[in-house]
C-alpha cells in the first residue's frame, strides 16, 4: 500500500506531491490486527500476556499500525512532525504501559501541531498557493527579461551603428543639462521619440539605463568579444593567415598599433580588424615581436601563418634585426611583403623629390592648400571663383597630391584671377595673404608651371589606376603584379613615343614673347625647339622610371615591388640608363 506505515517510513511524506498527500490523507490511517504486538505482564504469583486489542483506533483516532514492525504509530506525527520521537521513528511496542503513554502524547505539543495540520491540509492548498505565485513571478520576470533584451538590443545596434561611422561614443558633458551629451546619448533620445519600448525603459528604469560610461564600455567589450570568437571560428577553418600591422598617433598622441588578419575562408577573401593595441612605451622590434606572437597564440596560428605584412620603416621591414625578421625566425613561413600602396608612394615620393623643379613645385602646390586651409575668409572668398574646394595633402598619400594637381589644373585660370583680385584689392585683406598671393599668381601663371601641371596629370592618371588596385583588399599578388608591370610598361612607352606629342601641346599654350631656342634629344634625332627647360619632360619620367627599375640609393629594385615580380611569367624588364637621355648625343 501506498499509505502503509513502512511506505512512509521509507519515503517521507514530505517528499511526495500535493496529489499523493492529498490521496494518502483522504484514505485514512491503516488500521491493521497486529497478531504479533504482544507483551507478558506478572501480576503477583501470575503471569500472563497481553495482546492488543483493535478498538483502541476508534478510542485514539490518530494511532496507526505497523504490520512488518508489529508496532504502533501516531499517524499525524508520522506525516507532519518534524519532532523526532517513538511514535514517528521507531514505534510503540510496550502494551503493559499503553494507556500512559497514549495519554502523555496525546498531550503533547508536536502532536497537537500535527493533528491539526492533518485536520487542515487540502482545506486552505498553502502548496498551491505557494506553487501558483511562484509560477507568477516566473513569468513576470520572463516577461521583464524579454522586455530587457528588446531594449538591450536597440542599445547594441546604436553602438555597433555609431562604430561603423567611426564616431565616438561619449561627449564632454553627458549630465542633464548639457547641451550635447555626446552621440551615443543624443542618439538614443533621437530614437526613443519614435520607439516607445525605448522611451519607457528610458523614463522608468532606476539600475540599468544602459547610458552610464561603464555601461557603455562593458558592452563595447561585450560586442568585441562575441566579434572576437566569430574571427576565432573562421580563422580556426582556415589553413592559411596573414598579419597585417600598421603603427599611428591618435588624437592624445598615443602610438596605437592596428592589428588585421587576412585569410580565405570558404573560397572567400577575409580580412579581419583585431585591435588597436598601445604601443606608446616600447615601440621597439623586440616590443612589437611580443605582440604579434600573442596574437598568433590567442588565434592559434602558429602552423598557418605564411605572410606578414608593415609599412617600410626599419623597426619593421629590417632585414638584420627588424620585425619581420624575428617574426620569420620564430615562423618560417611567414614572409614578409612590404605594403604595395606604400611602395608606391615611396616610389612617387622619391623619384620626384630627385628632380629640383619637381620638388619646388610640389613644395609651393602644397603651400597653396595650406594657403587656403589657414583662413576661412580665403575660402569664402575662393568661392566666388572656383566651385571645388581645394583637397588637403598627406606625406604618406600621393593620391591625395594627384587630387590637388588635377583640381589646380582643371581650375587654374579661376585660381590666377581669384589671386588677382586679391592683389586688386589690398585693402581688404591683411600683409602676409596679399603677399603669398602674389607669389602664387606668379607661380601659377609660369610656363613650366602649366607644363608641370600637365605633365603630373598625365602620370598621376596612370599611377592612381594602380594605387586604386593595390588598396582593394579583392585583387591577388599576380594580379597586382601584372598591373605594375603594366605601368612600368606604359611609362616607358610615354617616355619613348609620346614626348613630342605632349611637347607640342605644351607649346602650343606658349606665349610668343617667351621664345628662345634650344637643343634637346629625342632617340637619336636632333630638333630645335622653343622651350624653358625643355629636358624638364624628359626627365620627370626618367625621375618616376628609374625609381621603378633602380632604387635611388643604388639598391636594385628587389628593395622595392620586382622583389615580388617573379610570380608573373610574362614580365621583361628593359633596363636603360636616364644619364644618356638626359646628357644627349649631338651629331
Amino acid at each position: 500500500m501506498a499509505n502503509s506505515v513502512q511506505d512512509i517510513l521509507t519515503i517521507p511524506f514530505s517528499n511526495r506531491s500535493f496529489e499523493i498527500k492529498l490521496k494518502i490523507i483522504k484514505d485514512g490511517k491503516p488500521c491493521p490486527s497486529l497478531p504479533n504486538l504482544s507483551s507478558l505482564h506478572k501480576e503477583k504469583t501470575k503471569v500472563y500476556t497481553r495482546h492488543f486489542c483493535v478498538s483502541n483506533y476508534k478510542k485514539f483516532e490518530w494511532i496507526t499500525g505497523c504490520e512488518i514492525r508489529s508496532k504502533l504509530f501516531c499517524w499525524p506525527c508520522l506525516l507532519f512532525s518534524k519532532d523526532i520521537n517513538v511514535w514517528n521513528k521507531e514505534g510503540f511496542a510496550d502494551l503493559n504501559h499503553l494507556t500512559a503513554a497514549l495519554k502523555k502524547h496525546e498531550g503533547s505539543q508536536a502532536h497537537v501541531q500535527s493533528f491539526l495540520s492533518i485536520q487542515m491540509f487540502g482545506k486552505q492548498r498553502i502548496d498551491v498557493l505557494i506553487d501558483s505565485q511562484r509560477k507568477a513571478e516566473i513569468s513576470r520576470h520572463n516577461e521583464q527579461v524579454n522586455k530587457n533584451r528588446d531594449v538591450l538590443k536597440r542599445i547594441i545596434n546604436a553602438i555597433i551603428y555609431l562604430g561603423k561611422q567611426e564616431l565616438s561614443l561619449r561627449g564632454h558633458d553627458e549630465s542633464c543639462n548639457s547641451v550635447n551629451k555626446g552621440n551615443y546619448i543624443e542618439y538614443l533620445n533621437a530614437l526613443r521619440e519614435y520607439d516607445s519600448v525605448l522611451d519607457t525603459h528610458l523614463n522608468t528604469a532606476t539600475t540599468f539605463r544602459c547610458t552610464s560610461p561603464s555601461i557603455q564600455n562593458d558592452i563595447i567589450e561585450a560586442i568585441a568579444h562575441v566579434i572576437k570568437v566569430h574571427i576565432k571560428n573562421e580563422v580556426e577553418s582556415a589553413s592559411f593567415v596573414a598579419i597585417i600591422l600598421d603603427e599611428t598617433s591618435d588624437i592624445m598622441t598615443k602610438s596605437q598599433l592596428s592589428t588585421v588578419l587576412r585569410f580565405v575562408c570558404k573560397g572567400n577573401v577575409h580580412e579581419r580588424f583585431i585591435s588597436f593595441t598601445d604601443v606608446s612605451a616600447d615601440k621597439t622590434s623586440n616590443g612589437l615581436f611580443r605582440h604579434v606572437v600573442n596574437i598568433v597564440e590567442e588565434f592559434k596560428i602558429q602552423d598557418k601563418l605564411v605572410g606578414q605584412t608593415y609599412d617600410g620603416a626599419s623597426v619593421m621591414s629590417g632585414h638584420v634585426n627588424g620585425l619581420q625578421s624575428k617574426v620569420l625566425n620564430a615562423y618560417p613561413f611567414a614572409l614578409f611583403t612590404h605594403c604595395y600602396a606604400h611602395v608606391l608612394n615611396l616610389v612617387l615620393q622619391q623619384g620626384l623629390s630627385d628632380i629640383k623643379e619637381s620638388k619646388s613645385f610640389f613644395q609651393t602646390l602644397n603651400g597653396l592648400s595650406t594657403y587656403f586651409s589657414k583662413s576661412s575668409k580665403r575660402v569664402f572668398a575662393l568661392q566666388e571663383f572656383v566651385t571645388k574646394r581645394l583637397p588637403s595633402v598627406a606625406p604618406t598619400r600621393w593620391n591625395f597630391t594627384s587630387r590637388l594637381s588635377s583640381t589646380v589644373q582643371q581650375y587654374r585660370s579661376q585660381f590666377t584671377d581669384f589671386f588677382r583680385h586679391v592683389i586688386e584689392n589690398c585693402e581688404l585683406w591683411d600683409t602676409d595673404t596679399v603677399i603669398k598671393a602674389r607669389g602664387f599668381l606668379g607661380f601659377l601663371e609660369d610656363f613650366q608651371t602649366i607644363k608641370l601641371l600637365q605633365i603630373f596629370s598625365k602620370l598621376f592618371g596612370i599611377t592612381d589606376v594602380l594605387y586604386n588596385i593595390l588598396q582593394s583588399k579583392s585583387t591577388d599578388v599576380l594580379y597586382c603584379c601584372k598591373k605594375i608591370n603594366d605601368v612600368l610598361q606604359q611609362l616607358k612607352y610615354e617616355r619613348d613615343n609620346n614626348f613630342e606629342m605632349l611637347w607640342n601641346n605644351y607649346l602650343n599654350e606658349k606665349n610668343d614673347d617667351h621664345d628662345r631656342t634650344d637643343r634637346f634629344i629625342i632617340g637619336k634625332r636632333v630638333r630645335q625647339r622653343e622651350a624653358i627647360s625643355p629636358k624638364l619632360l624628359n626627365v620627370v619620367f626618367e625621375g618616376v622610371f628609374r625609381n621603378l627599375e633602380w632604387d635611388t640609393a643604388g639598391v636594385n629594385i628587389n628593395s622595392r615591388f620586382l622583389s615580388h615580380l617573379w610570380f608573373a611569367d610574362d614580365i621583361v624588364l628593359v633596363a636603360c640608363n636616364p644619364a644618356d637621355l638626359l646628357n644627349g648625343l649631338t651629331q
